[in-house]
C-alpha cells in the first residue's frame, strides 16, 4: 500500500492537534498509516521538515477560508457562528486543539522559517475574522466597538484561549463558556 504525503500530513495533523508537535512521532504516524517508519522519513527527513509542510498546508487552507469569507454574502453573525462551530468541532470535546493553535502553543520548537510561516497562516485567520466582523458591523448583526483589526486579534485570542481552557479541563463545555461574550455580541440574532 502506497501512502501519500498528504495522507501522512493528515495523520500527523491529528496527532499534533491532540499531543502537540512535541508529541508527534514518526513511529506513530507510520503505525496509523500502516507503513514502515522509513517510509515516513522518505517524505519527511525530519520533524522540522514535517512541521514546515504542515504549516504550509494549513496556510493553504486558511487562504481558502479567507477567500470564502470575503466572497460570503451571508449576514456577519452567520459567518461568525460558522467560524465558532468549526473551531468547536476541532477541539473534540476538549481533547484536542485546532492545528494552528496547537502549533502556536509549541512555537518554541519551530525553526525560524516555520515560525514565520505559522505567523503568516495566523494572519490569514485574522483577516478572515476581520472580514466577518466587517460584514457584521455593516449589516449590524455583530457588535463591533473599535478598530476591526484590533477586534479580530481579540476574537482570535479569545477563541484560542477557549480551546486551551477546554483542553486543560478536558471538557468542551469550557470552550462554550469561554466564548460566551462572543455569542452575546450576536445575541439579538
Amino acid at each position: 500500500m502506497k501512502t501519500s504525503r498528504d495522507e501522512l500530513l493528515r495523520i500527523g495533523e491529528e496527532i499534533v492537534c491532540r499531543q502537540g508537535l512535541a508529541g508527534l512521532s514518526f513511529g506513530e504516524v507510520a503505525q496509523r498509516a500502516g507503513i514502515r517508519k522509513a517510509s515516513v522519513h522518505h517524505h519527511f527527513a525530519s520533524k522540522a521538515i514535517f512541521a514546515a509542510a504542515l504549516v504550509s498546508r494549513l496556510a493553504e487552507l486558511a487562504e481558502a477560508d479567507l477567500s470564502d469569507a470575503e466572497a460570503d454574502h451571508r449576514r456577519g453573525y452567520l459567518a461568525l457562528k460558522t467560524l465558532l462551530r468549526e473551531r468547536r468541532d476541532q477541539i473534540d470535546d476538549g481533547h484536542a486543539l485546532d492545528p494552528l493553535t496547537a502549533l502556536a502553543a509549541g512555537a518554541d520548537a519551530l525553526d525560524d522559517a516555520t515560525r514565520a510561516a505559522l505567523g503568516h497562516a495566523r494572519e490569514l485567520v485574522l483577516r478572515r475574522i476581520a472580514s466577518i466582523l466587517q460584514a457584521g458591523r455593516r449589516d449590524r448583526t455583530i457588535s463591533v466597538a473599535g478598530d476591526i483589526e484590533e477586534e479580530a486579534r481579540a476574537v482570535l485570542a479569545q477563541i484560542e484561549g477557549a480551546e486551551l481552557a477546554a483542553r486543560a479541563a478536558g471538557d468542551g463545555a469550557m470552550f462554550d463558556r469561554t466564548i460566551a461574550t462572543l455569542e452575546k455580541r450576536m445575541a439579538a440574532h
